[in-house]
């Protein structure tokens, strides 16, 4: 073969390969609301992949159900106006990272969560339903942590620096670790109440992790 075009020949091969590792970006189009896995949903209208960016941001009310395992490389949740709700019914969801903004709506209902998600002031992240679920995502709460029922195994981490909802009969196991807003760090010392004193009963590491 002519040593040019196997030059030529090589240099186009990498260039797809090196493409394809990037994956694409895609956008949630239905304002309607509808599957995470029907390809019509999305810009350009394909199911999202591994290596693939994804938005959910259009403004509007209305909710993306996943109800079956999905792994992207990065995930926007929360647009302008509106709520746009990420429903996880089933499954298990592996973002490398994912971000839910303000009005930005994470529902988890059933199977597993990993990754590493960050939770907005504005956003919220919900916890709901009987059924067992794995959070195993590295979690930075700063909008809205709420659980409201069922079992939940946290096997990766959760820092709240938000606010941290509990109601209803919930079963958490292991326990997390609570840091204040960082706004409450600007007060005055004198406006801070005084600490209390730790007790054998209710050590002070026992309150806080």
């Amino acid at each position: 073969m002519n040593p040019i075009l196997s030059t030529i020949r090589a240099l186009v091969l990498f260039c797809c390969a090196a493409f394809s590792t990037h994956g694409a970006v895609l956008v949630w189009t239905n304002t309607a609301g509808g599957s995470w896995s029907a390809a019509t949903n999305w810009s350009p209208n394909q199911v999202p992949g591994a290596a693939d960016q994804i938005f959910i941001t259009n403004a509007g009310t209305y909710s993306v159900t996943v109800s079956a395992n999905a792994t992207v490389n990065q995930l926007v949740l929360g647009g302008g106006t509106g709520t746009q709700t990420l429903l996880q019914s089933a499954g298990i969801i592996s973002p490398g990272t994912a971000n839910v903004s303000v009005n930005g709506e994470w529902r988890f209902q059933s199977g597993s969560l990993g990754g590493v998600l960050l939770i907005a002031p504005g956003a919220t992240f919900s916890i709901e339903g009987g059924t067992g679920k794995t959070l195993s995502a590295t979690v930075t709460n700063r909008g809205t942590f709420a659980l409201s029922g069922g079992a939940i195994s946290i096997t990766g981490s959760l820092d709240n620096e938000g606010l941290f909802n509990l109601a209803g009969d919930v079963r958490l196991y292991p326990p997390f670790r609570h840091r204040a807003p960082a706004a409450q760090h600007r007060h005055h010392p004198q406006d801070r109440p005084a600490p209390e004193p730790p007790t054998s009963a209710s050590p002070a590491a026992t309150s806080s992790r």
